[in-house]
C-alpha cells in the first residue's frame, strides 16, 4: 500500500531541532553583543537551520503512487421464477388438460406448492416440494366445475405462477338412432325389431341404455359400457304386452344426448 509521506514529524528529530536552535540562539546573541552585525547573522542563519529541521518533508504526490485495486463485486444470490406453458387452458367439465410449470431462475425453488381454485382439481403432477433451476415438471388439472378456474403455484422468494383454466359445461356424446320408429307385429308378441345406436360424436359415450318400458322388454344388447366415436351397436326389441297407442323409448348414456324411438304395434 502506497503511504503519503509527511504526515507527522518524528520525536527525536524534534528534540534535535529544538536543541540546536537553542544552541544557535543563544550563540547568535553573544555574537550580538560582542560582533554586531555578525552577531545578527549568525542569529538568523540558526534560527533558519531550526525551522528547516522542524518542517516535515513534502508529501508524496499521489501520481507516485499506484491506483488503488478495484474491489471484487460482492456475490449475488439468484432467485426462482416460475411460470406455466402454456398460461392458459380450456377443458369440458370432467376432461383433463396438462400444463408445465418451469423455474427459469437462477435458484432452486423450495416449498412449491400447487392450489386449485374451487372449479379446478389437479388430477396429476410430478411436482414435488422444489424444483431445480432450469428444471420443469408438470400438472394436470380436470374441470370440476362449469367457470374460470386456475392453478396457483407458490415458492420461497418467487413471483406466484397462475394457470388459468376455463371450464366449459360438460362435454355430450351425439347418439344417432336407426330406425327412430319400429312396429311389433300384431300376431305375435315374439316378434323382435332391432335398432342400431352409433356414436356420431367426438367423445366417447358412457353407459348407454334404453329407459324401461312395461310394454317392450330387451332382448339382446351388445353396446359396451364405453362406445367410441363412430362406432355402433345394436339393441334387439319385443313387445312384452299388447298396447294399443305408440309408445316412446328414450336411449341415452351417462354423458350423450337423449333420443327418442316410438315403438307401435301393427294394425293388421
Amino acid at each position: 500500500m502506497c503511504e503519503l509521506a509527511g504526515t507527522g514529524a518524528d520525536p527525536i528529530v524534534l528534540v534535535l531541532a529544538a536543541v540546536l536552535a537553542l544552541a544557535g540562539i543563544v550563540g547568535g546573541a553573544l555574537l550580538l553583543r560582542r560582533r554586531g552585525r555578525a552577531g545578527a547573522a549568525a542569529l538568523a542563519i540558526a534560527l533558519l537551520a531550526a525551522a528547516a529541521l522542524v518542517a516535515p518533508p513534502a508529501p508524496a504526490l499521489a501520481a507516485d503512487c499506484p491506483p488503488p485495486a478495484a474491489s471484487a463485486p460482492s456475490p449475488t444470490t439468484g432467485a426462482p421464477s416460475l411460470a406455466f406453458g402454456p398460461a392458459s387452458v380450456a377443458v369440458a367439465v370432467g376432461e383433463v388438460a396438462t400444463a408445465t410449470l418451469t423455474n427459469s431462475g437462477d435458484a432452486e425453488a423450495s416449498g412449491l406448492q400447487l392450489a386449485p381454485s374451487a372449479s379446478v382439481t389437479i388430477d396429476a403432477t410430478d411436482c414435488g416440494a422444489t424444483l431445480a433451476a432450469g428444471a420443469s415438471c408438470t400438472v394436470t388439472v380436470r374441470g370440476a366445475a362449469a367457470g374460470v378456474g386456475s392453478v396457483t403455484a407458490s415458492a420461497d422468494g418467487a413471483a406466484d405462477a397462475v394457470l388459468e383454466v376455463a371450464v366449459a359445461p360438460p362435454a355430450f356424446a351425439l347418439l344417432s338412432v336407426a330406425p327412430m320408429s319400429i312396429v311389433f307385429p300384431v300376431d305375435g308378441l315374439d316378434g323382435q325389431q332391432s335398432v342400431t345406436i352409433t356414436n356420431a360424436g367426438t367423445i366417447a359415450a358412457n353407459n348407454v341404455i334404453l329407459a324401461p318400458s312395461p310394454q317392450v322388454e330387451i332382448v339382446t344388447n351388445n353396446c359396451p359400457p364405453v362406445l367410441a366415436p363412430g362406432l355402433s351397436c345394436v339393441v334387439s326389441l319385443a313387445a312384452a304386452v299388447a298396447f294399443a297407442d305408440e309408445i316412446s323409448i328414450s336411449i341415452a348414456g351417462d354423458n350423450t344426448s337423449t333420443v327418442v324411438v316410438t315403438a307401435s304395434l301393427a294394425t293388421s
